[in-house]
């Protein structure tokens, strides 16, 4: 009967998911122990990092002068550590997406499995660490509202950050899918990467923000996604208001196409994985 035939594919599509989601949080558990083991710190690195940072732009833009003038309203620590903690996911995960095949050669070669879990299973593992970030974001914003130094003024246009974090997510799973495929095929995509990733922070307005007009940097800004999500999580947090609608639109069409495109490439490419492991 075809109503038999349709329920025993919905049964087989609920088990292949099953299965899929039990392997991805099993690499993704992996990952996150293997990134801490042996650590005295531990996941507390997640928050070292974009805190030291936070101090030393504060410290250099502090001693130029312009550390309040480039936040606006908001202190330029808070200003700075949104988008540090953003940047950090996106950059770690990207980072583990890379290098996500050929750190699991044997599995890729040897077991059946979807290979879409290993680099998924990086975004999955840099997530905890950002989630821990928020946490320490949280705390500050307290700090700073309770010093009277600034008011931190809650409402409707929280809810766009749930928006904003699935769209970050979403841009990067499609980006990590495509670099791990190509990773494979050409080596030389982990080092160009690693010279990218760090020169990107200067063009995605983590620390400074890049002008709006009149400027190469303006062209920058309107075609970098980074840059929209960085506005979108000041907008909410720090600005007292709702993300642009047109910009978080185009957002999310951005990362929907990444995310097709990255998959595509992946698919594509992936009966070659093997033989290029």
């Amino acid at each position: 009967m075809p109503s038999d035939a349709i329920r025993a594919g919905d049964a087989g599509w609920t088990r292949d998911t099953e299965r899929f989601l039990n392997l991805l949080w099993s690499l993704a558990s992996r990952d996150v122990k293997v990134r801490y083991k042996q650590s005295a710190l531990g996941v507390l690195w997640a928050v070292l990092v974009p805190t030291a940072m936070m101090g030393v732009f504060t410290f250099v833009f502090a001693r130029a002068g312009e550390t309040w003038a480039m936040a606006g309203s908001a202190p330029y620590p808070l200003y700075a550590f949104v988008g540090l903690v953003a940047w950090t996911y996106f950059a770690s995960a990207l980072n583990g997406c890379v290098q996500s095949l050929t750190s699991n050669r044997t599995l890729v070669t040897k077991v059946y499995c979807p290979r879409e879990a290993f680099p998924l299973s990086a975004v999955a593992a840099s997530f905890v660490d950002f989630a821990v970030g928020c946490g320490v974001l949280a705390a500050l914003i307290a700090w700073f509202n309770r010093s009277g130094a600034w008011m931190f003024a809650p409402g409707w246009r929280l809810t766009a950050l749930p928006v904003l974090v699935m769209v970050q997510t979403t841009l990067t799973c499609g980006i990590g899918l495509a670099l791990a495929a190509a990773n494979l095929f050409w080596r030389d995509v982990r080092q160009a990467f690693s010279v990218v990733i760090q020169l990107g922070m200067f063009v995605s307005s983590v620390v400074v923000p890049l002008p709006a007009e009149g400027t190469a940097a303006a062209i920058v800004r309107a075609v970098n996604p980074i840059v929209t999500l960085m506005d979108g999580y000041r907008a909410c947090l720090l600005g007292g208001e709702f993300p642009s609608p047109v910009r978080l639109a185009g957002m999310v069409l951005t990362a929907a196409g990444a995310l097709v495109g990255g998959a595509w490439v992946f698919r594509r490419s992936s009966h070659r994985f093997a033989e290029c492991v």
